[in-house]
């Protein structure tokens, strides 16, 4: 099977891979970290709402909507993992998916 097409276009896309990124540093957990988070969640989603309609847009709204619905802010475990899946979906360099994920103790599936 073919690989799917890299999101497109390439500036939009460093932008919401940015922003997810961003996302991933947030320590939901700290005081504030509620606040931080819903605004660095809401940074990823108008990224990604400025790129134009593709496989990979759609799917991303569909992994922060699962990451909405599983989000605990004591528990970071309970998001972190739908960022590296977004990251993934973004197009993002696998080693430099796989620095952040270590940094963060998250396993890659």
């Amino acid at each position: 099977a073919a690989a799917p097409p890299l999101p497109f276009p390439a500036d939009l896309v460093a932008l919401a891979i940015q922003a997810a990124t961003d996302l991933l540093h947030v320590d939901s957990a700290s005081r504030g970290g509620l606040q931080l988070y819903r605004a660095a969640q809401e940074a990823l989603a108008t990224a990604v709402g400025a790129l134009p309609e593709q496989p990979a847009r759609s799917e991303v709204f569909e992994v922060l909507g699962e990451m909405d619905g599983s989000f605990v802010a004591r528990t970071k475990r309970s998001w972190r993992p739908f960022v590296i899946s977004i990251l993934r979906l973004l197009g993002e360099n696998p080693q430099r998916i796989s620095e952040l994920a270590r940094a963060h103790r998250l396993a890659l599936a």
